[in-house]
């Protein structure tokens, strides 16, 4: 079911984002295709498992700020080990 959940969205797309440095979530949106609405709830969901953490910017307080943790980077190298083994083949 987890699995599923995150094939649903673009969890690899925004982690990769990610690696390269914190960004505000709605500009997070634009780089990866997805509208203002919807990269909340990806982000949401990302930080339930652990994978991201937010913040507020201090000088815009409604900017939220997402960066990748730890476990983000961990399952982010995860997904490549993943993808490199299929375009090898099984």
């Amino acid at each position: 079911m987890v699995v599923e959940d995150f094939l649903r969205f673009k969890v690899y797309h925004v982690l990769r984002e990610l690696e390269k440095g914190p960004l505000i979530a709605r500009v997070l949106g634009k780089r990866i295709g997805v509208n203002g609405t919807n990269i909340f709830r990806y982000v949401e969901k990302l930080e339930f498992y652990g994978l991201v953490e937010t913040y507020f910017e201090r000088e815009y307080p409604y900017r939220k700020i997402v960066k990748i943790t730890r476990k983000g980077r961990r399952f982010l190298e995860k997904l490549r080990e993943a993808d490199r083994v299929l375009k090898r083949g099984w």
